[in-house]
């Protein structure tokens, strides 16, 4: 679909049978990498609230630059979202950050910067929420 622009409910409608039907849940790295890749970016600007919570059950546990590669895709379109779908985003990076597995990609770099690369342009915390997430070693930052 180079260069062809899809109506909104084309593209709402093939998330949807991805979603059900293409098991992205048990597919390998390298082929859901390609998915984000080279076969989402064409369908992702009419993503609903609904979409983004299967999306990021798919990208929750994968390795960290995978779940960044998926997260830019969606800060690609993020200009087009419903302000309910950006939201719902926020909440799920938020989420992905305190959940099981709280900060599993963050590699000792800049808080900051690590915050600023998770949640791009889909609001930034609030001081509150910044120093709950923070690790006790980084409150002198």
């Amino acid at each position: 679909t180079q260069g062809v622009v899809l109506p909104p409910p084309v593209q709402e409608a093939f998330l949807q049978q991805v979603f059900d039907r293409a098991n992205l849940t048990t597919t390998s790295d390298a082929d859901l990498q390609n998915w984000i890749l080279n076969i989402l970016p064409s369908f992702i600007a009419n993503i609903t609230v609904q979409h983004v919570t299967s999306y990021f059950s798919v990208i929750q546990q994968r390795p960290c630059p995978i779940s960044q590669q998926a997260v830019q895709l969606l800060d690609t379109s993020s200009s087009t979202f419903q302000p309910a779908t950006q939201d719902q985003i926020y909440q799920l990076i938020l989420g992905s950050l305190t959940g099981p597995a709280p900060l599993r990609c963050y590699a000792n770099q800049s808080y900051y910067a690590f915050l600023t690369s998770s949640f791009m342009s889909f609001q930034f915390p609030n001081l509150t929420t910044f120093l709950s997430l923070m690790p006790p070693a980084r409150v002198p930052e």
